[in-house]
């Protein structure tokens, strides 16, 4: 149950929450998201994919526990 509640609170601020802020489009001049699509955050991709590594890294380490420590 607990870790099933820490993984849910690592999946919602380390995916939803970024990917949501990076893909809201970005408004450079007055450093706040807008609700033009023209202008995007230029650094969507990298919240992506710091979000995608750290979920995988997390996958890994609950494999390691379980598979090889036999928990």
């Amino acid at each position: 149950m607990l870790l099933s509640e820490l993984f849910n609170f690592v999946f919602i601020f380390v995916c939803v929450y970024p990917i949501q802020t990076a893909c809201a489009p970005y408004d450079k001049v007055a450093n706040v998201t807008t609700a033009r699509p023209e202008i995007h955050n230029p650094f969507a991709y990298y919240y992506i994919l710091i979000a995608v590594i750290i979920v995988a890294l997390i996958v890994i380490m609950l494999a390691i526990l379980y598979f090889v420590l036999d928990l």
